[in-house]
Order: structure tokens, then C-alpha cells, then sequence
């Protein structure tokens, strides 16, 4: 997914007082002393809101950033794009157009279940070939705090069934971002973190970056091991997403997503799975989420590398 809109101004809270999605009540927030999590209505049940240390992290602006998954399938792009958070029609409005099925929760999880919205409404671009504006594929997805003892680690889990009855043409195969996350532009730094032997190395912008223009900085590192890492230039807060599963794995990438208001600009970091898939099939994904200070971001990646 690429960046959607242009910013107008990021939303620190996002638990706006919007409609509960078929009468479930969706807005949650769940917490283990180290970090905040929340979902919303607002955004289909994707995560609003990651918070450290009193930072919030994630950018909320529109229905294409957030932490969420989405995928593509038959490397059709994005005519052929349910989205977790929503479709592109929905921009900054309180709902979305994503069917939310079920939520639970406890102290430290949160489940969701959900039918993702198509990025695209039928007709709403060119080459879009779904025949529908949500997805008969169901994604359910388990985020749970804490791991083996290590409460900055967060538990990403997913499970992608994909329709016996498609909403558009047969699928063939799937490429996921599971998940993808819209961070706030205080991790401005950059670097590719080696969870076996601890070492880094930092990675620039690219020279001439334009303002209003999204750019690679960190380009499809294949190797899970290699691990995209972001930071603010204080070390204070830092974030990454690890996977131990080399099966499906396709790479990690991170964008820089400017603006020519820099408060408003952002950065994306994405984990991407690819794969065969047929109908009436599902698939599973699981990504640890890292979050603390520079060096407990680092400590807990060599811990899970271990």
C-alpha cells in the first residue's frame, strides 16, 4: 500500500466517538505498564493508536495508514486490495467501510474479526476488478502483549480466509503486508539491525528527496534475520517488526512519507508475506512487534533471534 492522501494533521487520540461497527462496541484500548494499544470503529477494528512512553507512535489520519494488514491479490496492485481499515472513499470520515464481525478482549489481547473493505470501490478506478466494496475473505487477527517474560514485545497474529465465493476473479496467489504500520515522524531514523550478531547500520534518506514525494529507504530486505528498525534521533523511542518465519516471507521495507508541512509527515514500515492461494483456503501469519527505548528495541530483537 503507498501513502493515500495528503496529511491534513495527525490524530493523537484515536478513539473518536464513532458509531460501533453491526452494534459491536469496537473501541478498545488494552495496556501491560511498557505500551498502549487501541483499535477503533473509526478504522474497522486496525490499530489507531500504539503508544511508549507517552508518545503515540502511529500515524491515524486516514484509512490507509494506521497498523493493519492488507493485501493484494494476483499481483493486480491496488484494484484488487481489501484493506483492513478501510477504502479509499472513506478518507477522513468516523466510519468505515470494513464489516467488523466480532472483538474480544483482555487485559493484554485483542481479537478482531473482520471482512476487510476493497481499497477501491467497484468502479472506482480504472483497472479495479472486484464486483463488490468489501471482501467475502475473512481476517481475524490476535495481538497480544508481552512475550516470554518480555513486555516490549507485542504478539502480531493473523489468519487470512480467503472466500470459497470471491468478490472478483479467481486467486491465484497473495502478497501481505502483515501487518504494515504508518509511523509518527519522530522515528525519523533509519537502520538495519542484525538480530544474530547485534550489529547495525544506518540508512539515510536517499539525496533529493522531494517534499511531497514517498520514498524507499529501506528496500526489500529478504533475509529475516536482517531486521528494519526505527528510531527517533534521541534514542528514546524505537520500534521493529521481526519474523522467524522464512516460509512466505518476501521482505521488509520501509518508506519515508514527507510532507511539505513536516509535522505532518510519517514513516511506514512493512513486513510482506507471498505466497500461492486458492479459494475456500486459509493462512496464517505471525510477526513480533518490538517497541521500546533504541536499546531495549535492540535487546529484545537479539532475545527473539535467540
Amino acid at each position: 500500500m503507498i501513502c493515500r492522501t495528503p496529511i491534513a494533521g495527525l490524530v493523537a487520540a484515536c478513539l473518536l466517538p464513532a458509531a460501533a461497527a453491526h452494534g459491536l462496541e469496537v473501541d478498545r484500548r488494552i495496556g501491560n505498564g511498557h505500551l498502549s494499544i487501541a483499535i477503533s470503529a473509526r478504522d474497522g477494528g486496525a490499530v489507531c493508536s500504539l503508544v511508549h512512553d507517552g508518545q503515540e507512535l502511529v500515524n491515524d489520519h486516514d484509512h490507509g495508514r494506521q497498523l493493519q494488514y492488507a493485501w493484494i491479490y494476483n499481483d493486480l496492485g491496488e484494484p484488487y486490495n481489501p484493506t483492513e481499515a478501510g477504502s479509499d472513499l472513506d478518507q477522513m470520515k468516523p466510519t468505515s467501510t470494513t464489516h467488523v464481525l466480532d472483538v474480544r478482549s483482555t487485559a493484554t489481547s485483542l481479537t478482531t474479526v473482520c471482512q476487510p473493505a476493497y481499497w477501491f470501490t467497484p468502479g472506482r478506478h480504472p483497472h479495479t476488478v472486484n464486483t463488490a466494496p468489501v471482501t467475502n475473505d475473512v481476517l481475524t487477527k490476535t495481538i497480544t502483549l508481552g512475550h516470554q517474560g518480555d513486555r516490549r514485545v507485542a504478539v502480531l497474529d493473523a489468519r487470512v480466509a480467503v472466500a470459497a465465493v470471491p468478490t472478483g476473479p479467481a486467486v491465484t496467489d497473495i502478497r501481505i503486508e502483515a501487518p504494515t504500520l504508518y509511523a509518527h515522524a519522530v522515528l525519523s531514523d533509519h537502520m538495519i539491525f542484525d538480530v544474530r550478531t547485534g550489529e547495525e547500520r544506518p540508512v539515510p534518506p536517499p539525496k533529493g528527496m522531494r517534499k511531497d514525494q514517498m520514498n524507499t529507504r529501506i528496500n526489500r530486505v529478504t533475509e529475516h534475520w536482517r531486521v528494519p528498525l526505527l528510531s527517533s534521533a534521541d534514542g528514546l523511542h524505537a520500534l521493529a517488526f521481526y519474523t522467524p518465519r522464512a516460509q512466505d516471507y518476501w521482505g521488509s521495507f520501509t518508506w519515508d512519507v514527507p510532507s511539505e508541512d513536516p509535522t505532518n509527515a510519517c514513516t511506514k514500515l512493512t513486513a510482506f508475506f507471498k505466497h500461492p492461494a486458492q479459494a475456500g483456503k486459509t493462512y496464517d501469519y505471525r510477526t513480533f512487534l518490538a517497541v521500546g527505548t533504541l536499546a531495549q528495541v535492540k535487546e529484545s530483537l537479539r532475545a527473539l533471534g535467540r
